[in-house]
C-alpha cells in the first residue's frame, strides 16, 4: 500500500463508504453490539472487506490493539486454530469484553480447519468475522451459522464526497463534473478509487 492509501484510508467506521444504506446500517449494529453473531463479508475484490473486518472490530472494542485476533486463510494450521479460541477466551476472561477473531480468506481453510472452526464458533462467547471473495467455498454449516452480507462496489456518487476532500487535503482543485470523470476509471471499489486520486494528485500538484 503506498503512503497515500495509508494516509487517505479509513480510520474509523464512520469513514467508510457503502453501496448500500441497509448494508451500512447492519455492519454499523456489529460496530456498536447490537448485533454479535458471527459474520461473514463477501465481496470483490477491493471492496474493502478486510478494513471493515477491521473497523468494526476497533469500533465494538475502542481499540486498534487489545479484544480481536486476527488470522490469514492461507496461513492457518490445526494449532491456530486451537490458540484463537484459548485467546479470544482469556481476552474475554481479562478485558471483559466480546471478543473477535477475523479471518480474512476464511474460503482457504481446508474442509479439517472449517470442521475445527465450526466447533469452535458454538463453543463459546466470541464473535468470529470472515472475509472471503468465494462464499460458496466455505462449508454451508458454517455460513448457517453466520450473518452473510455481501460488499457491493461503490457508485461514483456514492464516492464523490470522500473523493473530493481527499483531493482538498492535497490541494487539488476540481469540479464535481471532473471527479466523477477520475472515478469513472474506477471499478467501484476504494482501492482503486484511491490509485486513480493518487495519479490525479500527482499529475496536478504545482
Amino acid at each position: 500500500m503506498s503512503n497515500f492509501m495509508q494516509k487517505h484510508a479509513p480510520q474509523a467506521f464512520s469513514d467508510l463508504i457503502f453501496a448500500d444504506d441497509r448494508v451500512e446500517k447492519r455492519l454499523h449494529q456489529y460496530a456498536t453490539i447490537k448485533r454479535t453473531k458471527h459474520l461473514i463479508l463477501h465481496g470483490g475484490y477491493g471492496t474493502g472487506k478486510s478494513t471493515i473486518a477491521r473497523l468494526i472490530c476497533e469500533a465494538r472494542l475502542c481499540s486498534e490493539q487489545i479484544g480481536w485476533v486476527l488470522l490469514n486463510g492461507a496461513e492457518v494450521a490445526e494449532k491456530d486454530i486451537r490458540v484463537l479460541g484459548n485467546s479470544l477466551r482469556l481476552l474475554h476472561l481479562s478485558e471483559g469484553v466480546v471478543p473477535v477473531g477475523v479471518i480474512d480468506e476464511a474460503n482457504l481453510l481446508s474442509s479439517a480447519l472449517q470442521y475445527k472452526l465450526r466447533a469452535l464458533m458454538d463453543s463459546s462467547d466470541f464473535t468470529i468475522i470472515m472475509t472471503t471473495n468465494y462464499p460458496h467455498e466455505i462449508d454451508p454449516s458454517i455460513r448457517n451459522r453466520c450473518d452473510v452480507v455481501k460488499i457491493d462496489p461503490l457508485p461514483n456518487k456514492r464516492m464523490l464526497p470522500a473523493a473530493k476532500k481527499i483531493l482538498s487535503t492535497e490541494g487539488i482543485k476540481l469540479s464535481d463534473q471532473d471527479i466523477l470523470k477520475l472515478l469513472k476509471a474506477t471499478d467501484g471499489t476504494w482501492r482503486r478509487a484511491l490509485e486513480v486520486l493518487e495519479d490525479a494528485t500527482l499529475a496536478l500538484a504545482p
